[in-house]
C-alpha cells in the first residue's frame, strides 16, 4: 500500500482496522481513504486516480476540441455539413424543418424524409402528387430508337399532338424524327410517319388526317402507279380534296361532263405543278 503505514491516502490521517473508519478508492479499489475524503466527491477517489482522471479527461477535450460542433446546439455527435445552405447540423437539429428549412418539403413545408429529383418530400407529398405528378424516377420511358430517357410529363408544348398518346411525351434528341403540330404540340416519334409525303416531301403526324389518295387508276402511261393509292399528309391530301372539289363544283355549275382521264390528267398537272414532292420527276 502507498502512502503511510494505515494511514488516509489522501490526507495522510491514521486509520484503525479497529474502528473500520477507512473505505477502498472506488476507482482502483485499493488505496484507503479516510471516512472525510471518501465523502468529499461524488465517489471515493484517491489523488493518484483523480489526477489520472484529470489527465485523460482534458486529452479527451483537446479530441472533441478539434470536432465539428453543430452551430445550433453546439452538439458533437453526428454532426454533417449541409450541402445546400453549408452549415454544420447534428442529426437532431439537421433533422428539425424549422431550424433547418433545406430538409422541409418542397410542396408543403413538413420535414421531408424522401429525397428524389433534387427535392425533399414528406411521405404524403411524395406518393400523392410527386410520384403521379412530376418524378423523373418513376414517369419516363426509355425511346426504343435512340435509348434516350423521356420525361412523362411537363409543358403542354411538348406533349404528343395525338390527346390519347400512352407515351404521353416525345423524345426530342437529334436523331428521332418528330414533327411540330399546327398548334404549336409535338407529334412524337411512335405518331410521326415512316415515310415522307410524296406532295411535299416532309414527314407528317398520324393525327387522323393524313390517309389514301387514289391516282392515275384509268392512265394508261403510268401502270405502276394506275389502281394504286398513295399515302399523303393532311395538308397536301386537303390541297387534293380541294381541288378536286372545285373542278367539280365547276362542272355542275355549266352543267360539264368531264371524263376520268381528262381528270386525273388535270390531277396530274396539279402535282406537277403545286406540290413538288419527290414523286414528281417519277409522273413524268
Amino acid at each position: 500500500m502507498e502512502g503511510p503505514a494505515w494511514g488516509c491516502f489522501n490526507c495522510g490521517i491514521a486509520l484503525s482496522e479497529t474502528l473500520g473508519n477507512f473505505a477502498p478508492c472506488d476507482v482502483c479499489g485499493e488505496r484507503q481513504l479516510c471516512l472525510v475524503c471518501s465523502c468529499t466527491g461524488d465517489i471515493a477517489i484517491c489523488k493518484f486516480c483523480s489526477e489520472e482522471q484529470s489527465v485523460q479527461t482534458k486529452q479527451q477535450e483537446d479530441v472533441f476540441a478539434k470536432h465539428k460542433k453543430c452551430v445550433q446546439c453546439s452538439a458533437i455527435w453526428r454532426v454533417e455539413r449541409c450541402q445546400t445552405c453549408s452549415k454544420d447540423l447534428c442529426y437532431k437539429c439537421g433533422s428539425d424543418q424549422t431550424i433547418h428549412p433545406c430538409v422541409a418539403c418542397v410542396n408543403c413545408d413538413a420535414f421531408g424524409p424522401h429525397e428524389c429529383c433534387g427535392s425533399r418530400w414528406c411521405p404524403k407529398c411524395f406518393e400523392g402528387y410527386h410520384a403521379t405528378t412530376n418524378c423523373a424516377e418513376r414517369l419516363f420511358y426509355q425511346c426504343p430508337y435512340c435509348s434516350n430517357k423521356i420525361k412523362q410529363f411537363g409543358p403542354d408544348i411538348l406533349r404528343c399532338a395525338v390527346e390519347d398518346c400512352k407515351w404521353k411525351y416525345a423524345c426530342h434528341h437529334p436523331s428521332c424524327t418528330h414533327v411540330r403540330a399546327a398548334n404549336g404540340r409535338t407529334f412524337c416519334q411512335f405518331h410521326v410517319s415512316g415515310t415522307r409525303c410524296p406532295g411535299c416531301d416532309a414527314f407528317y403526324g398520324l393525327n387522323g388526317m393524313q390517309g389514301r389518295v387514289w391516282l392515275f387508276k384509268l392512265l394508261p402511261k403510268n401502270p405502276f402507279f394506275r389502281g394504286r393509292s398513295i399515302y399523303y399528309c393532311g395538308n397536301c391530301r386537303e390541297k387534293l380534296r380541294a381541288f378536286v372539289q372545285s373542278i367539280f363544283l365547276l362542272t355542275k355549275r355549266f352543267h360539264l361532263v368531264i371524263p376520268a382521264e381528262i381528270m386525273e390528267m388535270l390531277i396530274f398537272t396539279f402535282l406537277q405543278e403545286t406540290l413538288p414532292g419527290p414523286q414528281r420527276l417519277a409522273f413524268r
